[in-house]
């Protein structure tokens, strides 16, 4: 009987090993350490990049100047706006990258309020305006593991915006008071997570999230004459941010031999 099912046994025996291989083959590759991209001779470490998002901003309020005394209550709505740049990089080593990127905020809606004591009681201003930025920023990404094509980064960048205000309105109790608002330049910085895929040798599309700090803007010089005169008002705005961008390494010749 031993002799009968021996062949059998070893029959079975082969089919199990050939199906263990074919089932590693199926399983997706492991994830290995460094950037997407191995060495080549025809990629640069040199890239340029463009992004475009949209941003939620909350301000923080900082009412200064001659603003009456004993202010009871502030309050400021979200800024959504839209946002593009381009940046230019080079990458240091398989974990790091560095590039230095420019963008421009486009025009978004400023809306707040506030109640402060006067001769009549309380009395409330309605401030509106229209602020955007420019955002120049030095930036330093970390990737450590890519899986698939896709590779996880975080990042921090360090830098300055010019932040603008324009068509400045104070709709108060007592008057209705207007300014041309004002530009200054503030310290800027940021946080930053998201994934980059491959698409093809030396082409990657991101998807990130950017926590992004502009500094303070003013709405300078209000032209008001009962209870604020000469006020000023500023605010430093904090900024959500979710991008999608590319980043398209330089081609370069190939190695001589």
């Amino acid at each position: 009987m031993g002799r009968v099912f021996a062949p059998f046994l070893v029959a079975a025996i082969a089919a199990l090993g050939n199906s263990s291989a074919n089932a590693a083959d199926a399983l997706p590759p492991a994830p290995v350490l460094g950037k997407a991209i191995g060495p080549s001779a025809n990629i640069s470490d040199w890239y340029l990049r463009g992004d475009a998002g949209r941003a939620v901003s909350i301000t923080s309020e900082a009412s200064l100047g001659t603003l009456p005394a004993g202010v009871t209550g502030d309050w400021s709505r979200p800024q959504e706006s839209v946002f593009y740049g381009i940046g230019l990089g080079y990458r240091l080593n398989d974990f790091v990258r560095l590039d230095a990127s420019a963008e421009h905020r486009l025009p978004a809606k400023y809306s707040a309020q506030t109640r402060h004591p006067c001769a009549t009681g309380v009395c409330v201003d309605f401030y509106s305006a229209s602020t955007q930025s420019g955002v120049f920023l030095a930036n330093a990404y970390f990737e450590v593991i890519t899986w698939m094509s896709l590779t996880p980064f975080i990042g921090v960048g360090l830098g300055a915006a010019s932040n603008q205000s324009s068509h400045v309105l104070d709709a108060g109790t007592n008057e209705t008071a207007s300014g041309a608002g004002a530009s200054r330049w503030a310290l800027a910085w940021a946080l930053m997570a998201g994934v980059a895929y491959e698409a093809v040798p030396g082409v990657h599309v991101e998807l990130g999230y950017r926590y992004l700090d502009r500094g303070r803007t003013s709405l300078g010089a209000i032209a008001c004459t009962v209870d604020c005169a000469g006020a000023v008002k500023r605010f430093s705005a904090i900024s959500h941010d979710v991008r999608m961008g590319v980043r398209f390494a330089f081609q370069q010749g190939p190695a001589a031999r």
